[in-house]
């Protein structure tokens, strides 16, 4: 039988080699983490420098964000960076985490979609990243855009009604290749 002393060691180094386990195992998780974030918090920087030099960085500034390949987080992150620009909010409450497809989805890949958006927010400035299919739209091929950054204005939101020069009503104030 085992002294009270011996019983309390064990108990004591037994609980020390699972929380040092615990926190080596959690450490591991935070590193992996963080390593997994920054390609984006580099890329959300970048646009929202080439954004910030281009765009008036103002509450008045209304923007659609559209990424083919994010399903939201970079846009919290360049919303957040651009403070107090207004940007188009997209999420859906009924479909919290809705995926990489939600800039791909008709209300932002159709010209009567956009069109319904642009109106109803007074878009301005439209930034197109990876190729959303909203490019597609205005004839830009997928492999030419993939890696780009794309800034337009939006000239004209009453030819959206008519829907007859949709494309005339997007201009392209800068095209810069992302990192």
């Amino acid at each position: 039988m085992r002294s009270p002393f011996t019983k309390t060691m064990i108990l004591s180094l037994a609980i020390l080699w699972l929380t040092g386990s615990g926190f080596i195992t959690l450490t591991q998780r935070i590193d992996t983490s963080l390593a997994a974030s920054a390609p984006p918090d580099a890329e959300a920087r970048y646009v929202a420098q080439i954004v910030s030099r281009t765009l008036p960085v103002r509450e008045t500034t209304t923007v659609l964000y559209l990424n083919g390949k994010d399903g939201g987080d970079n846009y919290y992150r360049v919303a957040y960076l651009l403070y107090p620009m207004t940007f188009v909010p997209y999420w859906s409450w009924r479909r919290p985490n809705a995926g990489g497809d939600v800039w791909d989805s008709s209300v932002f890949a159709t010209r009567k979609g956009l069109a319904s958006i642009i109106r109803r927010h007074h878009v301005r400035y439209i930034i197109a990243l990876h190729h959303p299919k909203f490019l597609s739209l205005l004839g830009f091929k997928p492999s030419a855009s993939r890696g780009l950054l794309i800034l337009f204005q939006v000239k004209n939101p009453q030819s959206l009604r008519a829907n007859a020069q949709f494309n005339s009503s997007f201009h392209v104030i800068k095209q810069v290749t992302l990192p």
